[in-house]
């Protein structure tokens, strides 16, 4: 008997309908920045904005050098970063860098 009501628990738990919520388009809080970074993975994602969801419009190797001008935390609570590279300006997760003490 405790077999099926756990099994009656289980099937009922799966109906139950999924709340899912929406990033807004809004951040959580941003703030200007000025330091450099080093990515420290091969081909990490630079998007469009603050979001992994949102367009990916370029990849920066491992090893690159860039500069951080802005960053975000978004409603997930991820902290991005925001490049002002200059052929390439878009968002950047933070576990892809490392502060740059050069």
């Amino acid at each position: 008997m405790r077999k099926r009501a756990v099994s009656v628990m289980i099937a009922a738990m799966m109906a139950m309908p999924v709340l899912t919520i929406a990033p807004s388009a809004a951040a959580v809080s941003c703030s200007d920045r000025n330091f450099i970074v080093e990515v420290v993975v091969n081909s990490a994602p630079v998007h469009s904005n603050y979001y992994g969801s949102a367009p990916v419009i370029a990849r920066f190797n491992d090893g690159k050098l860039i500069h951080i001008d802005k960053l975000c935390i978004n409603n997930f609570g991820n902290l991005w970063y925001h490049t002002d590279w200059p052929s390439t300006k878009g968002w950047i997760y933070r576990d892809y860098v490392e502060y740059y003490s050069g």
